[in-house]
């Protein structure tokens, strides 16, 4: 599910999705990211709740100077070994390919894969995942109810507020440096939430 677009100082719009992962919600971004530009033809770049260190791999894609797999599979393996598992920003082939149609520049302004505190989010996401014992969380929401109260606050502590702090100083210099006019933001709608 996608949550209401979020729009902030006409320069930025926000689309939160409830699932990295599932795949018609990444169909329905690249449809979603059409209308957006066919609307305003100022938006210029996509950001997304990717590692910064996929930038160049990503670039490399778009400029065609490699193949999907070359350039962007072989990172997701990289990171995965970075962070002890699954990447849960998945960099889809479609959504790529849908920005480089739509003439997006596409900046990932998360954390980098290789920083302590990518390892230290990570850590904790483990240590509240462990508290499932029955394998029922269907979210990280459900996972902060079953582990004890402070490791589900130091989780959000890092995970998203922390994080959020790192996404808003990525866009930010972007926008400082010129590079973007107008852009769209796809991100977890956890991170849209000032309440967690």
């Amino acid at each position: 599910q996608w949550q209401k677009p979020i729009e902030i100082s006409n320069k930025i719009l926000i689309l939160g999705d409830d699932n990295h992962a599932n795949k018609d919600i990444r169909l329905q971004a690249s449809r979603i990211m059409s209308s957006i530009r066919q609307s305003d033809s100022e938006f210029d770049c996509l950001f997304v709740e990717w590692f910064r260190d996929s930038n160049t791999p990503i670039k490399n894609y778009l400029d065609e100077k490699d193949t999907y797999q070359k350039t962007i599979g072989v990172e997701r393996e990289r990171i995965a070994d970075n962070i002890n598992g699954g990447t849960y920003n998945l960099i889809p082939q479609h959504l790529l390919d849908k920005a480089r149609a739509l003439g997006l520049s596409v900046y990932g302004v998360d954390m980098d894969s290789s920083s302590y505190f990518a390892k230290k989010a990570y850590g904790l996401k483990a240590e509240l995942l462990s508290y499932d014992k029955t394998g029922a969380a269907t979210s990280e929401d459900d996972a902060i109810k079953m582990a004890p109260r402070a490791v589900g606050a130091a989780f959000v502590d890092v995970i998203l507020r922390g994080r959020n702090e790192l996404m808003v100083d990525g866009i930010e210099g972007y926008f400082h440096a010129g590079a973007c006019r107008k852009a769209i933001f796809i991100v977890g709608s956890n991170h849209t939430v000032d309440s967690i």
